[in-house]
């Protein structure tokens, strides 16, 4: 059986799921910075190699390590625009998941519904990737938003090691921009530590400003809740190690997490301050 294949139209239909799969890619990764430049120019290369590989017929070890590696790679780093080469195999990645859910769903298409039985001989037609689009958009949203939310959690946790005079205790720890607790008193933002693992380096607690603020939970609109003052704060990041003078931290009796991934919720505004005031110094060691 032989078949005809237009090139313009093989190389619109390989765009068109190409440019999906790259929008996907921008949405988790939050690419912003010439986003559709960047999204039709890793969607054209893919298309066009694809075309030159139907065109020319290439076969061979070689083409399929360019098919799969090569110009994978190549879409990534158009699409992302990172020179490190963790962050292009991670777009790399992130383009093989939503190309084999795309496909997978394509196939479901052509050969277990009633689309397949009336473009069956036809072989891929712009109403098989219209009608997978259609049904991929749902699933594509949901799978940003799962991915999304495993990339903040990684993004936004670090470690760090909290100081009190000599003691010091390291800890797992989450960047929350949800957390505005402040202290009335003293006018300054107040990160959240389990009491458990923060009483390991309290000691007695004396000297370190014990008092009462609010502080609203689920189920309790009106409560309060004990917050003291440590010597110092180190946090390691991907930008660099930083240092925090004299951080207030409000105990928190339970768990901050359910699954015990972190100990502390950091403020937001301690990446923000610089130098401002005696109990709250932020410091760069790497500068």
């Amino acid at each position: 059986m032989e078949y005809e294949i237009y090139l313009d139209m093989f190389f619109l239909v390989n765009f068109y799921m190409d440019y999906i799969i790259m929008w996907a890619v921008t949405k988790i990764l939050k690419i912003t910075q010439h986003v559709y430049i960047r999204r039709i120019g890793a969607a054209a290369v893919g298309a066009l190699y694809a075309t030159l590989i139907i065109a020319f017929r290439l076969n061979g070890a070689v083409w399929k390590i360019m098919t799969y590696s090569v110009i994978v790679l190549l879409m990534s780093f158009i699409l992302t625009g990172k020179k490190k080469i963790r962050q292009i195999i991670g777009g790399a990645g992130l383009i093989y998941l939503f190309a084999i859910t795309l496909g997978g769903i394509l196939h479901v298409i052509y050969y277990y519904t009633f689309a397949g039985f009336f473009l069956r001989g036809q072989g891929v037609s712009w109403v098989l990737v219209g009608v997978g689009g259609v049904m991929f958009a749902p699933l594509l949203q949901s799978m940003i938003k799962s991915i999304s939310k495993r990339l903040y959690l990684e993004e936004t946790r670090t470690v760090a090691i909290l100081e009190n005079k000599d003691k010091k205790i390291k800890l797992m720890a989450l960047l929350d921009t949800g957390n505005s607790l402040y202290d009335p008193i003293f006018n300054v933002p107040v990160n959240l530590i389990e009491s458990e693992a923060a009483r390991k380096i309290m000691e007695d607690g004396i000297g370190m400003g014990y008092h009462l603020i609010p502080f609203a939970s689920v189920g309790n609109e009106s409560g309060l809740i004990p917050v003291v003052q440590f010597t110092g704060l180190t946090i390691h990041t991907s930008g660099g190690e930083f240092h925090i003078d004299k951080p207030w931290f409000a105990l928190y009796s339970g768990r901050l997490s359910g699954k015990e991934e972190y100990n502390i919720i950091l403020h937001p505004e301690m990446l923000h301050k610089s130098n401002k005031e005696d109990n709250n110094v932020f410091k760069s060691n790497d500068a």
